[in-house]
C-alpha cells in the first residue's frame, strides 16, 4: 500500500504537504501576465533571489484579487503569493491594472515565513498593525488553490512599475 501511495505522489508531481492543497490544473493567463510583468521588474528579482528562484524557474503561487479584509480598499489590486521550494518562505507580490488593463508591478511587496501553521508577513510598507493583517492574509490564502509555475519576464502586458 505505501509502494503504491509513493507511486501516486511521484506521478502526481511531489509530495503534498499537510494543509495545502495539490493543485493540476494550468494557471489563469491572468496570472501568468500579472505575474510575468512582476518578474520582468529588477525590484522583484531580488526579492526572488532570497527565496532561490531566479527568471526562468518554476514556483509554486496562490493568488487573490481584491481588498484584503481588516485593510485599505484595493478593489482589483492583485495579490501573488510566490514560495520558495522549501515551503516555509515566500514573498507576497502586489500588481494592479492601470486605465488600459495592463499590469503596473507595486513597488512594495511582504517577505512571508511560515512559522508552525500560520505565515507571518513583514519587510512591505507599514507597520506592525499591516503585517498582522498580511500575516492573517497570508495564512488563508493558503486554503486557495495553488499553481505551479515558470517564472518568466513578460512586458507583453505591463505598463511601467508604480514609483
Amino acid at each position: 500500500m505505501r509502494v503504491i501511495l509513493l507511486i501516486s505522489l511521484l506521478l502526481c508531481g511531489g509530495a503534498v504537504r499537510a494543509g495545502e492543497p495539490q493543485q493540476s490544473a494550468e494557471a489563469p493567463p491572468f496570472l501568468r501576465n500579472a505575474l510575468g510583468c512582476l518578474v520582468a521588474a529588477d525590484f522583484i528579482q531580488h526579492d526572488l533571489e532570497e527565496l532561490a528562484l531566479k527568471p526562468g524557474s518554476s514556483a509554486w503561487v496562490r493568488y487573490y484579487v481584491g481588498s484584503i479584509p481588516g485593510g485599505n480598499p484595493t478593489p482589483g489590486e492583485f495579490y501573488i503569493a510566490v514560495y520558495a521550494e522549501d515551503g516555509l518562505r515566500g514573498w507576497l507580490l502586489l500588481a494592479d491594472r492601470d486605465s488600459r488593463g495592463d499590469f503596473v508591478a507595486v513597488r512594495n511587496a511582504y517577505r512571508l515565513t511560515k512559522e508552525g501553521p500560520r505565515w507571518l508577513a513583514d519587510e512591505g510598507n507599514g507597520g506592525m498593525g499591516t503585517y498582522k493583517i498580511m500575516s492573517e492574509f497570508a495564512t488563508r490564502l493558503v486554503q486557495r488553490p495553488r499553481y505551479r509555475v515558470r517564472l518568466l519576464p513578460e512586458s507583453k502586458h505591463c505598463a511601467a512599475p508604480s514609483p
